[in-house]
């Protein structure tokens, strides 16, 4: 997983590098009464969309090592009952999702930067970064949250089985 991790942000910054950091903004004069200016985006060369191919393919890579795991522990002989199982299941589960989610978002990205004008390939970027990090923390909740169910779980059927012991041990 590291060595995908490392090839795949290798290979995007090695196309941000020499696509993006290449081109240079300018300001240009605006034709309004009060007059000023404003940043122009500089145009990118045609091949920079490649940049979120990488970062798609990882994501990809990760949701199937997720849901290879999943698959193997759910053929296993692990407990259902078991916190181990209820967490894997949240994992699973939301793993899926955010590859469908931000899937779907990377490849926005990738069609807007292949096909759209140069001022508006800045708008699907800041979201990705944004639905990523959400995304991320909702499943450390969600598995959280698991964990602490099972865990109550477990202790309300333990407390009842020792007060069943109680009441067999007066009779």
């Amino acid at each position: 997983m590291l060595v995908g991790f490392v090839l795949s942000m290798g290979f995007s910054t090695w196309i941000f590098v020499l696509d993006v950091l290449s081109a240079h903004s300018s300001a240009t004069p605006i034709p309004w009464p009060t007059g000023g200016d404003t940043c122009v985006f500089p145009t990118l060369p045609p091949r920079a969309y490649v940049l979120w191919i990488p970062i798609l393919v990882f994501e990809a890579f990760l949701c199937a090592l997720v849901v290879i795991r999943g698959i193997k522990t759910f053929k296993s002989e692990i407990s259902q009952y078991s916190r181990m199982t209820a967490i894997l299941n949240v994992m699973v589960r939301d793993s899926v999702i955010i590859f469908i989610a931000l899937g779907i978002t990377y490849l926005a990205c990738l069609v807007v930067w292949l096909k759209e004008a140069n001022s508006t390939i800045e708008i699907p970027s800041g979201f990705t970064v944004a639905m990523s990090c959400v995304l991320g923390y909702r499943v450390l909740l969600n598995a959280r949250e698991a964990a602490a169910r099972k865990k109550a779980t477990l202790t309300l059927t333990r407390t009842t089985d020792i007060e069943m012991s109680i009441v067999t041990v007066r009779e």
